[in-house]
């Protein structure tokens, strides 16, 4: 399957040229010290801007690392990163579908920005902050937004009784029950012949092509998100002169 190793990665790269390039039209970051345990860099003053940038950061370097996971057969720890990538997604979507047209956003997702980095401390464990944005009301969100924008077109009747919360949530839960190590999902570490406990990955077997499979419709998941990135905060100027990002961003989304 090397071939088709390779071909996933040449769609991963213009979603890093993307994120290094947007990163380019930023502040760049500033070391920070706490004159205590920690340092490392933070923005000067984060905004959605930043907050996308760094879900966007975790996904691609996620996909990278899918690949490698995909390789040694790893199902397990495939799927506990993929869940992870679900996550990041939504939450890009959860700021993208807030944003009007002059790029002001919405006062709650705005108020949940804040929060986000306001958790920038990390000198002992009382510096821990519980995460605010709940998963099950940035499927809400997300999904009451798809289902005002499929009502309106030609398709309407087609999806009236879809409703995309419930499927982005089930999403979700599937590939968690892989991190919370349920039942039926660790059994499938069990089986082959002679029958046996693998606990080196799966290659080899039929789980390399579903293995294949996933990474391949997340990663065309991801390049669907990314470009409406760049719509929605009007960033087309970016992929020109950059024939990668240019042959990319105009397949089958313009």
């Amino acid at each position: 399957m090397d071939k088709e190793f390779s071909d996933l990665q040449t769609r991963i790269e213009p979603l890093e040229r993307f994120i290094k390039t947007y990163s380019a039209t930023l502040p760049q970051p500033l070391f920070y010290d706490s004159a205590q345990n920690h340092t490392g860099f933070r923005y000067g003053n984060p905004n959605f801007r930043h907050f996308c940038l760094l879900k966007g950061m975790r996904i691609v370097s996620a996909l990278n690392a899918c690949i490698c996971l995909v390789r040694a057969g790893y199902v397990q720890e495939l799927y506990v990163l993929l869940r992870t990538v679900v996550e990041y997604k939504s939450h890009i979507e959860f700021v993208l579908y807030a944003l009007d047209s002059d790029l002001n956003l919405r006062a709650d997702v705005e108020r949940h920005v804040k929060v986000y980095f306001e958790d920038f401390q990390r000198n002992s464990s009382d510096d821990y902050k519980r995460p605010q944005l709940k998963q099950g009301a940035v499927h809400k969100i997300i999904g009451t937004t798809m289902r005002q924008n499929t009502q309106k077109g030609p398709d309407s009747k087609k999806f009236a009784n879809v409703f995309p919360e419930k499927l982005l949530s089930n999403i979700y839960l599937n590939f968690s029950n892989y991190v919370h190590a349920r039942y039926p999902e660790v059994m499938d570490m069990y089986g082959g012949s002679p029958l046996q406990i693998h606990l080196r990955g799966m290659s080899h077997t039929p789980k390399d092509w579903e293995m294949f499979q996933m990474v391949e419709a997340t990663i065309e998941s991801a390049s669907l998100l990314f470009k409406l990135w760049i719509k929605k905060m009007n960033l087309r100027n970016i992929t020109v002169g950059d024939s990668v990002l240019e042959d990319w961003y105009s397949a089958s989304f313009e």
